[in-house]
């Protein structure tokens, strides 16, 4: 059953998956976060669920948590039933593959993905703190702060992103302020590195261009702040317009400077093209 318009709705999802006989080992899913809550059953038995599935808005909660499910004794024939609703987000259904097999296996992978997550949070970690030390030291140079406070961002985006790690430090139904910081790391991280750029690079980035960048990414993150999550989730797609714009404008800015032979433009070209590649 389906009553789904452009991603809001609710529907059920239903597929059979065929095992061998001679399979023994109890079996579990990783499942990843959908939009935007949902109950799953295996054989008619629930094994997973993601806020409160429902008809309308007011009756549905959302969630998004990527989880291990409980666990399931194989059969040949395994019917898996997904019922998903989605009233607060722009896209709805099932978004992500669900993984199965052994369950310590599966929490191997969830533990690996957690802890690069949290290896890179408490590496970009360090770089803000050493840079908005060396600011304090050092206020007249404006570019330890500014990369300082993008690396923050960073972090922000990366544990409300990656695995959800920051549902699991909230309290239940805490799905817009996780959505909204998800949505402001990325939305503050693009003026903040722009003024970084042209603080370094004064004559190559123009503070005109640097002004409407921040009025641009302003208007953005004020929809985040200040309308539902129907509505502002709907703004990304334009805003990775604007993104991709922007790295363009990055990439010429640092292209001059290293034509101008401005102290560090090679070293900031590397650095921002793994970051582009990276994210």
């Amino acid at each position: 059953k389906t009553k789904m318009g452009g991603g809001n709705g609710y529907a059920s999802y239903r597929v059979v998956i065929l095992l061998p006989e001679d399979l023994e080992i109890p079996l579990a899913f990783k499942v990843s976060e959908h939009g935007t809550a949902y109950s799953m059953y295996a054989n008619g038995k629930k094994i997973a669920s993601n806020g409160v599935i429902g008809v309308t808005r007011e009756t549905s909660i959302p969630e998004q948590i990527p989880l291990i499910s409980s666990t399931i004794q194989p059969t040949k024939e395994l019917e898996i039933i997904f019922h998903v609703s989605n009233f607060h987000y722009k896209d709805g259904g099932l978004w992500y593959s669900t993984l199965i097999g052994q369950e310590n296996l599966l929490r191997d992978i969830r533990e690996k993905n957690l802890l690069l997550t949290l290896f890179l949070c408490g590496s970009i970690l360090i770089m803000a703190l050493y840079h908005l030390t060396i600011y304090t030291l050092r206020k007249k140079d404006k570019s330890p702060l500014l990369f300082g406070l993008f690396c923050l961002v960073l972090i922000f985006r990366l544990v409300s992103f990656n695995e959800k790690y920051l549902a699991h430090l909230l309290p239940y139904n805490s799905f817009i302020i996780i959505n909204r910081i998800e949505y402001l790391g990325y939305y503050l991280a693009i003026p903040i590195f722009s003024h970084f750029l042209q603080v370094l690079f004064p004559l190559e980035f123009k503070k005109r261009i640097l002004s409407i960048i921040y009025i641009i990414a302003t208007i953005f993150v004020v929809m985040v702040i200040g309308t539902p999550s129907l509505f502002y989730t709907y703004t990304a797609n334009y805003y990775h317009v604007f993104t991709l714009l922007s790295i363009g404008y990055y990439i010429y800015v640092i292209l001059m400077a290293i034509i101008r032979k401005r102290e560090g433009a090679s070293i900031i070209l590397v650095g921002t093209l793994i970051l582009v590649i990276g994210t």
